[in-house]
């Protein structure tokens, strides 16, 4: 993507297994990214994200998360929000972060077939050892809220 302002922070949006962090690794790879999914293995210290999940003290992943957060803007650094970002309300509480003149982009995946998404999950619980719960994908679909300019964007991307 061209002409992005920068600092720029990048939000993705779209339920588990519909190809953000594909998305990352093909068009932003050297860009700072953002994971809360990260944070939890990090944290952890295992990359077996089920058993890391189950376990973390999650209240220190949101520590971290937030330290994060802060960071960048502090440093006028431009990121991408690798999370779901399914509702107004939690991509508002990342866009609090960031001041004002960082860009704000939003770029919104879409919603995939039931087939696909359980096609996605069994591969990538066979490479990655990541499961995600059917009725927490639909769930998340069914909780989607579409991204607005008045959220505070200056563009909003849908692929």
């Amino acid at each position: 993507m061209k002409n992005i302002k920068e600092p720029f922070v990048m939000m993705l949006i779209g339920p588990t297994l519909s190809g953000k962090s594909t998305y990352i690794r093909n068009n932003y790879p050297n860009v700072q990214v953002i994971s809360r999914d990260e944070i939890v293995m990090e944290v952890f210290g295992s990359r077996d994200y089920n058993l890391a999940f189950k376990e973390v003290d999650q209240k220190e992943v949101d520590r971290v998360l937030a330290t994060r957060l802060k960071d960048a803007n502090d440093l006028k650094t431009s990121v991408i929000i690798d999370m779901t970002n399914i509702t107004v309300k939690r991509r508002m509480a990342t866009l609090r972060n960031f001041d004002k003149d960082f860009s704000r982009i939003a770029v919104v995946f879409p919603i995939l077939s039931e087939e696909e998404y359980s096609k996605r999950n069994i591969d990538r619980n066979a490479k990655e050892n990541k499961w995600i719960p059917p009725f927490v994908i639909k769930s998340m679909i069914d909780s989607y809220q579409e991204p607005t300019l008045e959220e505070g964007y200056n563009r909003i991307i849908i692929l």
